[in-house]
């Protein structure tokens, strides 16, 4: 919806335009109304998507559950190179099944075309979503893009950032601006239904440390089973009027004032719900108090996490953020004072501005919700994963040399894998050769044609051996085999397109591809594990097998026979039996065992012509970035570097022993030895 870094625009999708963020509790659903629609579009937009646009901003109230929050609306934005209002609406998760069937009843989903979808129920919903609307539901991972959601709110803004100095003062806590640096490493404890915990580096390095169950849901499910409320906005009301003193047992109830021995005042809670075994103290209990209580049992317990969690991390800000805070200062002004508790006033609880409601009644959704929601981050869609084979089908055809078998099989099995909507199972790749004849540069196209973003995209890994997997004892066997199991659960729960590049397999550990077996084998989705892993691609390349490709090859030369005519099924037998039998990644491999590899795929060696056009192109380029004058001409320069490669097998010769791997290195020593001296001129700089 905006342009890219490289300047290349994308493509604005026809309106309208929504973005979802299913939650544990609440859904907020986000609406782009256009200001600037043209005549044309005014004339083809249709009765029913006029009577929805005009529905959903001409009322705050939607059946009995729905609310739009007025005070958050923004108002005459730049979007996507239009003007317009964005709207955000929110409803119950528990009504999410009735949304799917109203939006099916009343054909609401023929509108458009593609929803982006964050939140946990992007995933528990997506099965009845493409099911019953048959539409394009690209899921954004959440915290993701809840960390770029929270940069671009602090550039937008130096001062949307505050603490509390005295957090327990009702009157006036007293609230000041923080200046936050993204930049800096911080913790960000993120409040919903549960609790996670990150700790952040920069807006793409993150970890999450640890998370607990004890959250908003814990607050509001409490309260409507202690007090019978049924929604946020009355637990907090009732919070707000309570005493959590009447409920909890506090330091001086159990010593009579202050516990000096270790510092602890009179009036902190040594019990949560302490009182609550005396009959006398339930019946003067009221549900305020109640509600209260728990609201402060709560964020007690997320203000004793976090700052563990600090100090194990060795960081001084903590930024709070999420649903649980959005819905009045109560809630921060509690948190705030548990963590000048906890770290005896040495770390301030950081808040966001954009989680203080401006109506007290209603839930505020945060601005980031909005970058969460319409994914202008990568995620699984058509323009961050294009799976583009036209691309992959002119860059194998123009710069690819020699390899016909190559071309062919990889082209085909690419393209029938991703186009069959339930494919059996993973496509498995096994690409052989010796070096330099272009595995690394075909598996790079591969993922650079099917991911926006190439290598970089969340949703495509590369693995090398002798930097990933570089010990081979049972210990690091261990570490590697749950970390590769991780990470690709991970890639493929955020989109089922996910590429997976093994790189020099035959130096890897033996036994550590047994890990991948369940991901490649033929299955599908469980209960118990419900990722499809049958739209992922595995590529492995190794050099495995050359020595027998090259025999392949040398007898096929001799007999006449061209490169475009040799018998693939004879190297697919032979690169089999190579790969199980010598040492490696593949040795003795069940993948191969149970004949889970789709296509062994032989990279030939390359003969001297190919070689020539190698140096050919790439001294195309260096005339391109280079204006210097040579001694020699260009067939000149190019049979220089021919001298200095070296080629075998003895009795003739005929393939390069390192392809083109070193001809940009023996060119670039030819056309130094070889540039000539050109007298500067006075106009030059």
């Amino acid at each position: 919806m905006s342009s890219t870094s490289t300047g290349e625009k994308k493509t604005v999708p026809v309106f309208p335009w929504f973005g979802i963020d299913i939650g544990g509790t609440l859904v907020k659903l986000v609406y782009f109304e256009p200001l600037d629609l043209t005549d044309d579009e005014i004339r083809t937009e249709g009765e029913i998507l006029m009577n929805i646009r005009h529905y959903l901003t001409s009322n705050r109230a939607y059946g009995q559950d729905g609310v739009r929050d007025h005070g958050l609306e923004l108002t005459n934005i730049q979007l996507g190179g239009r003007r317009g209002n964005l709207h955000f609406i929110r409803f119950p998760t528990s009504t999410m099944p009735n949304f799917i069937d109203l939006c099916s009843m009343r054909n609401l989903h023929t509108l458009t075309f593609e929803i982006f979808a964050t939140g946990g129920g992007a995933y528990k919903f997506e099965k009845d979503i493409v099911e019953k609307l048959k539409i394009n539901w690209c899921k954004c991972d959440e915290l993701d893009t809840l960390i770029q959601g929270l940069s671009y709110l602090s550039k937008l803004n130096s001062k949307e950032c505050f603490y509390y100095e005295e957090p327990q003062n009702d009157a006036n806590p007293n609230k000041n601006p923080f200046i936050f640096d993204t930049k800096q490493p911080f913790l960000l404890v993120n409040i919903g239904s549960g609790i996670s915990i990150l700790h952040v580096d920069s807006n793409r390095n993150y970890r999450r440390i640890t998370g607990t169950s004890i959250g908003g849901g814990t607050f509001l499910g409490l309260c409507c089973l202690l007090t019978g409320c049924s929604s946020y906005d009355e637990a907090i009301k009732l919070a707000t009027e309570g005493d959590s003193t009447k409920i909890d047992k506090l330091v001086r109830d159990i010593y009579g004032g202050d516990y000096e021995r270790f510092g602890l005042p009179g009036h902190i809670v040594a019990s949560s719900f302490g009182h609550m075994n005396l009959p006398e103290k339930r019946e003067q209990a009221t549900n305020a108090d109640l509600a209260r209580a728990t609201l402060v049992t709560v964020l007690n317990n997320i203000g004793s996490i976090s700052m563990m969690c600090a100090r194990t991390e060795n960081v001084d800000r903590i930024l709070f953020s999420g649903s649980f805070l959005r819905i009045n200062g109560l809630s921060m002004r509690i948190l705030a004072y548990a963590m000048d508790y906890w770290s005896s006033g040495q770390i301030k609880a950081v808040f966001l501005e954009h989680e203080i409601r401006r109506n007290t009644q209603r839930v505020m959704v945060n601005f980031a919700n909005f970058f969460r929601a319409f994914c202008i981050w990568e995620c699984c869609s058509k323009y961050w994963v294009p799976k583009n084979v036209t691309q992959l089908d002119v860059r194998l055809k123009e710069q690819l040399m020699g390899q016909p078998l190559v071309y062919n099989l990889i082209l085909t099995s690419i393209s029938s894998h991703i186009n069959t909507e339930r494919p059996s199972k993973a496509l498995v790749l096994s690409l052989h050769g010796s070096t330099g004849t272009g595995k690394n540069f075909v598996a790079k196209h591969i993922v650079e044609s099917l991911y926006r973003d190439g290598y970089k995209s969340k949703y495509a890994r590369l693995y090398v051996a002798s930097r990933d997997f570089m010990h081979h004892d049972e210990e690091h066997l261990r570490q590697y085999q749950d970390f590769i199991k991780h990470d690709i659960e991970k890639a493929t729960s955020l989109c089922h397109y996910a590429t997976f590049v093994f790189d020099e397999v035959d130096k890897m550990p033996i036994k550590l591809l047994e890990t991948i077996i369940f991901y490649i084998d033929f299955h599908t989705p469980t209960y118990a594990q419900p990722i499809d892993f049958r739209k992922t691609i595995f590529i492995f390349l190794s050099n495995t097998g050359g020595k027998e490709i090259n025999a392949i090859a040398h007898k096929n030369y001799f007999a006449s026979i061209k490169r475009e005519n040799y018998n693939i099924a004879e190297f697919q037998r032979a690169l089999a039996n190579a790969a199980f039998n010598e040492a490696g990644g593949l040795w003795h491999a069940s993948l191969i065992e149970r004949h889970l590899v789709t296509f062994f795929i032989p990279f030939l060696p390359l003969e001297r012509s190919h070689i020539r056009t190698c140096i050919r192109r790439q001294l195309e380029l260096a005339h391109e970035n280079h204006k210097h004058e040579y001694k020699l001409s260009d067939n000149d320069i190019i049979d220089r570097v021919l001298d200095l490669i070296e080629f075998s097998p003895p009795n003739s010769l005929l393939y390069s022993v390192s392809g083109c791997k070193k001809v940009r290195q023996k060119l670039d020593f030819i056309l130094e030895s070889n540039r000539r001296n050109v007298k500067q001129t006075n106009n030059e700089f």
